[in-house]
């Protein structure tokens, strides 16, 4: 009987400790996150948002995923997709298209065109929730689904809801 483990013993645990080391890689989280679910992308927004309009309040959001800009909550889920492959010039430019965009006031807002009721409940939607949407819009209009989940109506805008 032999003292060294055989050539497929130590194969198969030269593997186990290379994949151990790579798993724990892998794992770490920072190392391999990227720019949208560990903050980055979403400080670079605010940066943006501060050089386009430097009156605007950001708010901090517990979710990276989110800006605040003043009424505005910006689901950066939405943004990151197009801009990821982007840098320079180019990034900056889809970043302050989206932004603008997205914050043009819409019709039927206070700095927008009054509109009634009768003009824009075929833009009217009803949204299910999480409960914890009111500890960041406590003014959302709601009621109250389950334990878990209120219905909020939103007016469908064309790149976004209102």
């Amino acid at each position: 009987m032999s003292v060294y483990p055989s050539p497929s013993w130590r194969r198969f645990l030269a593997g186990s400790l290379l994949f151990a080391g790579t798993g724990s890689l892998v794992h770490s989280g920072v190392a391999y996150a990227d720019a949208l679910s560990d903050g980055r992308f979403r400080s670079e927004v605010a940066e943006i948002v501060r050089a386009v309009e430097p009156t605007a309040t950001i708010l901090p959001d517990p979710d990276p995923g989110q800006i605040r800009v003043g009424r505005f909550t910006i689901a950066l889920t939405n943004l990151y997709p197009r801009v990821a492959t982007l840098s320079g010039t180019d990034r900056r430019q889809a970043i302050e298209s989206y932004l603008t965009e997205l914050m043009r006031p819409a019709p039927g807002t206070p700095s927008g065109d009054p509109q009634t009721f009768e003009t824009v409940k075929s833009r009217l939607r009803v949204q299910l929730v999480p409960r914890e949407v009111l500890r960041q819009t406590p003014e959302l209009v709601h009621r109250a689904f389950s334990e878990t989940l209120i219905v909020t109506y939103v007016l469908d805008e064309p790149n976004r809801y209102q």
